[in-house]
């Protein structure tokens, strides 16, 4: 386990979002706490190429709002009323959901799609996804880096589990 391959995988999860980049970050930790990898330089990677991702899925936001098909396809599959409702939630709360997309299972690839449909700057999806990135990727490596310290402990009270379980 790499830290480029974690890093391709933080990235391309908020264009391609069935990606397990939590799994992979917190494996890549483990690996770190065996002395492997570097933790701090794990999150400074995995981090930045997920603020890449996080530009890439607002891009793509924003492309959809020029090409017509695209527009007209997004206001007939959530409604115009609907669509209406979330941009003027975006001008007032855009930044706060970007500072909290990555604590947001299943919605962060459509908060930052939405933050580029809804015309937030780059600057400032850069600046809030990279400070939601850099939050929750340290608490995965965080709770990687104590598990691979105690990783011992942990397979042995999967060993004594499994024991107990087939003894029944």
């Amino acid at each position: 386990l790499s830290i480029g391959a974690c890093s391709l995988v933080a990235g391309a999860e908020y264009v391609v979002p069935p990606l397990p980049h939590d799994v992979v970050v917190v494996a890549a930790a483990i690996v770190a706490a065996q002395g492997a990898i570097n933790p701090i330089v794990l999150l400074v990677a995995v981090t930045l190429a997920s603020t890449l991702g996080a530009l890439a899925a607002w891009r793509i936001g924003k492309l959809a709002t020029t090409n017509e098909r695209a527009h007209r396809f997004i206001a007939r599959l959530v409604g115009k009323q609907t669509l209406e409702r979330t941009g003027a939630m975006y001008r007032k709360n855009g930044k706060a959901l970007l500072a909290a997309n990555r604590f947001l299972p299943g919605l962060r690839t459509t908060l930052l799609f939405a933050a580029g449909m809804f015309g937030m700057r780059a600057r400032d999806v850069a600046i809030y996804a990279s400070i939601s990135a850099l939050a929750w990727n340290a608490l995965l490596i965080g709770a990687g880096v104590l598990l691979g310290h105690n990783i011992d402990d942990v397979l042995d009270l999967v060993r004594r589990h499994d024991d107990q379980h087939h003894a029944h």
